[in-house]
C-alpha cells in the first residue's frame, strides 16, 4: 500500500501541485469542498480515505494524544523561504498509529 495524503486548509496548493506533478496521491480540502471544516472533521475524513494528514497546525498532535483513531499525521513547520522540492522544505514531526504501513 502507498502513503496517500490528505492536505488541510493550511499546507500551501503549490505543495500539493507539485507532490502531484511527482506523482504522489494527494487530496486536499479544495478538492473535497471543505474549507474551514473543523479539524476534528478533518482528521476523521482522512481517517475515512485512508489518507495521512498533513498539516501545518499543531492542535493535531492535542487531536491524537486523546486517541482519536488516525491513519498518520503529519505536522510541517512553514519557513519564510521559498519553496523548491514542496515537502522538502518542510521540518517534519510524524505521528502515526499501528495501522499505518510504509511501502516502498
Amino acid at each position: 500500500m502507498k502513503i496517500r495524503f490528505y492536505l488541510d486548509e493550511n499546507v500551501q496548493i503549490s505543495i500539493a501541485e507539485q507532490l502531484i506533478r511527482r506523482g504522489i496521491d494527494v487530496v486536499t480540502v479544495r478538492d473535497l469542498g471543505v474549507l474551514g471544516d473543523e479539524d476534528v472533521n478533518h482528521l476523521a475524513r482522512a481517517t475515512r480515505l485512508e489518507r495521512v494528514l498533513c498539516t501545518h497546525d499543531a492542535d493535531y498532535i492535542e487531536l491524537a494524544s486523546t486517541g482519536i483513531e488516525h491513519f498518520g499525521i503529519v505536522i510541517g513547520k512553514q519557513h519564510n523561504t521559498p519553496l523548491v522540492l514542496g515537502l522538502v522544505s518542510w521540518s517534519w514531526y510524524m505521528v502515526f498509529t499501528k495501522r499505518m504501513r510504509c511501502e516502498t
